[in-house]
């Protein structure tokens, strides 16, 4: 049975970096459009360019405190927060 490749998720690493564009690709048409900011952070996050990742969670927040993708944010971006400072500490 072939894996699934859900909307959120990518099915190989190798499909991140076309993710990213196409989520940008978006923002270039709506710098206030939350979904693909919040997504182009997922993508961020598991490409470990967790600092950048956090940005896209802080300009949604920032749009829409009390929405969905505000609420998932704020999450998110404290786990990225995390892991950059543990692989910060691995690395030294």
């Amino acid at each position: 049975m072939p894996r699934r490749c859900w909307p959120w998720r990518t099915c190989a690493a190798n499909r991140l970096d076309p993710a990213l564009q196409v989520l940008r690709r978006v923002l270039a048409f709506d710098d206030k459009h939350c979904g693909a900011m919040f997504f182009a952070g997922v993508v961020l996050a598991q490409l470990k360019r967790y600092r950048e990742a956090v940005g896209m969670w802080e300009r949604v927040i920032a749009l829409d405190p009390s929405g969905p993708f505000a609420q998932e944010a704020r999450k998110h971006a404290r786990t990225a927060l995390d892991l950059q400072h543990i692989f910060r500490s691995e690395a030294a």
